[in-house]
Protein backbone atom coordinates (compact mmCIF):
# COMPACT_ATOMS: atom_id res chain seq x y z
CA UNK A 1 0.00 0.00 0.00
CA UNK A 2 2.80 2.44 0.90
CA UNK A 3 4.59 1.56 -2.34
CA UNK A 4 1.44 2.20 -4.36
CA UNK A 5 0.98 5.61 -2.73
CA UNK A 6 4.64 6.37 -3.55
CA UNK A 7 4.16 5.22 -7.15
CA UNK A 8 1.14 7.46 -7.60
CA UNK A 9 3.27 10.52 -6.76
CA UNK A 10 5.83 9.71 -9.47
CA UNK A 11 5.78 10.72 -13.11
CA UNK A 12 4.65 8.07 -15.58
CA UNK A 13 8.16 7.26 -16.86
CA UNK A 14 9.63 6.85 -13.38
CA UNK A 15 6.56 4.93 -12.23
CA UNK A 16 6.99 2.52 -15.16
CA UNK A 17 10.70 2.01 -14.32
CA UNK A 18 9.87 1.30 -10.67
CA UNK A 19 7.14 -1.18 -11.58
CA UNK A 20 9.51 -2.93 -14.00
CA UNK A 21 12.11 -3.10 -11.22
CA UNK A 22 9.53 -4.67 -8.89
CA UNK A 23 8.54 -7.29 -11.45
CA UNK A 24 12.22 -8.01 -12.10
CA UNK A 25 12.99 -8.44 -8.40
CA UNK A 26 15.24 -5.37 -8.33
CA UNK A 27 15.49 -2.73 -5.62
CA UNK A 28 14.05 0.67 -6.33
CA UNK A 29 16.73 3.30 -6.82
CA UNK A 30 16.78 7.06 -6.65
CA UNK A 31 16.60 8.88 -10.00
CA UNK A 32 20.09 9.19 -11.50
CA UNK A 33 21.68 7.32 -8.59
CA UNK A 34 22.39 3.85 -7.29
CA UNK A 35 21.04 4.80 -3.86
CA UNK A 36 17.94 2.86 -2.87
CA UNK A 37 14.51 4.29 -2.23
CA UNK A 38 14.06 3.59 1.48
CA UNK A 39 10.99 2.52 3.41
CA UNK A 40 11.39 5.67 5.52
CA UNK A 41 11.25 7.87 2.41
CA UNK A 42 8.09 6.17 1.15
CA UNK A 43 6.43 6.25 4.58
CA UNK A 44 7.23 9.92 5.12
CA UNK A 45 5.78 10.77 1.72
CA UNK A 46 2.68 8.63 2.28
CA UNK A 47 2.24 10.07 5.77
CA UNK A 48 2.22 13.60 4.39
CA UNK A 49 -0.57 12.61 2.01
CA UNK A 50 -2.52 10.09 4.08
CA UNK A 51 -2.14 10.37 7.86
CA UNK A 52 -3.16 6.76 8.57
CA UNK A 53 -0.40 5.05 6.57
CA UNK A 54 2.26 5.16 9.30
CA UNK A 55 -0.05 3.37 11.74
CA UNK A 56 -0.85 0.65 9.20
CA UNK A 57 2.84 0.23 8.38
CA UNK A 58 3.84 -0.11 12.04
CA UNK A 59 1.05 -2.62 12.64
CA UNK A 60 2.25 -4.73 9.70
CA UNK A 61 5.88 -4.53 10.84
CA UNK A 62 4.89 -5.94 14.23
CA UNK A 63 4.29 -9.29 12.50
CA UNK A 64 7.69 -9.61 10.81
CA UNK A 65 9.15 -11.44 13.83
CA UNK A 66 7.27 -14.07 15.79
CA UNK A 67 5.75 -12.51 18.88
CA UNK A 68 2.66 -12.63 21.05
CA UNK A 69 0.92 -10.55 18.34
CA UNK A 70 0.67 -13.75 16.28
CA UNK A 71 -1.61 -15.27 18.93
Amino acid sequence: MVRVIYLLTQGIERRTRLIDASVGGEKWSQPGSRASVTDREMIDLAQSLQGWTRSVYRFGCAFIHLSNLHD
